[in-house]
């Protein structure tokens, strides 16, 4: 039987982004936006179901069948590291796996524009970076913390579910806290991070009223706050901004307002563009 490691190995170096399986269907994968087969014959149920969950530990291999769906990342030795989602379909396995490239080489393998690489200057307040889902936010986030990591003498923290990018220390300090792992919410986890001496905070996503508000009180401590936020394609900053906004109770709207507009240093989104010669990430940056 074809390992996975032969399967992501041949993804990888076919140009994919994700590879999708499932149960009596062969593997396809996805490059320059587009989904065709891999090249390999299709799995069997059993099969599959025991090539995914060689990937796993033995709490992810719990949660799969607890709740028949678990998402995690993983390095795979020689061919790099990995998110997936592991999931059920008509009762069989199936999953998508996504590659996650080094975050040292997303510079050069992405344009990004000088606006939002200029972002790793800032010392504090909160940036927003919003798009939709494949959008390529933690991929914009990894690499603005990649150029402060090379840059800059400070702490940064990353709280994110599960942890995508691993950072090679190089001047700073990281640590990277896996929500549901490390840490049991983003709420705990910036709370952690207050206390914890850190100058930059990655929040992998801004899921509720506690974790927005106590991404403001980070900013307004002094902290460089970055948060990812998920809005429809083709929002504005605007538009993300009333997002974070609608998370609180009505009386608290001016307050907010306020708060918000005295912290917040840009808004970035992104969506993704289809054209004959493939997909470009379109940005808009408001400062």
């Amino acid at each position: 039987m074809v390992t996975v490691e032969q399967l992501l190995s041949a993804a990888v170096d076919q140009g994919a982004s994700d590879i999708h399986m499932a149960a009596m269907s062969v593997p396809h994968i996805r490059v320059c936006g587009r989904l065709r087969p891999l090249g390999y014959p299709q799995l069997g149920g059993d099969d599959l179901e025991r090539l995914v969950m060689g990937l796993m530990d033995d709490a992810q291999i719990r949660k799969y069948r607890e709740k028949r769906e678990v998402e995690f990342a993983a390095s795979i030795p020689t061919v790099g590291r990995f998110r997936i989602n592991a999931f059920y379909q008509q009762g069989q396995a199936a999953c998508v796996i996504r590659y996650i490239l080094p975050s040292e080489e997303l510079e050069e393998v992405y344009s990004f524009p000088d606006e939002v690489m200029a972002l790793s200057e800032l010392q504090s307040g909160l940036v927003l970076v919003n798009g939709p889902s494949r959008s390529g936010r933690s991929t914009t986030l990894a690499a603005i913390l990649e150029r402060i990591n090379m840059k800059r003498p400070v702490h940064i923290i990353t709280l994110e579910h599960p942890v995508e990018y691993i950072y090679r220390p190089e001047k700073a300090v990281i640590s990277q806290r896996d929500v549901g792992t490390d840490v049991f919410s983003y709420e705990d986890g910036l709370k952690g991070a207050m206390h914890a001496d850190a100058d930059v905070i990655m929040l992998g996503e801004v899921e509720s009223a506690g974790a927005a508000r106590l991404a403001l009180s980070a900013a307004e401590s002094g902290c460089l706050v970055f948060a990812s936020l998920p809005v429809c394609p083709h929002s504005s900053g605007r538009d993300a901004q009333e997002r974070l906004l609608g998370m609180f109770p009505p009386a608290e709207d001016r307050q907010m307002r306020r708060r918000l507009a005295d912290c917040l240093k840009a808004a970035v989104t992104q969506w993704v563009e289809e054209n004959d010669q493939g997909n470009r990430v379109v940005f808009e940056i408001e400062a």
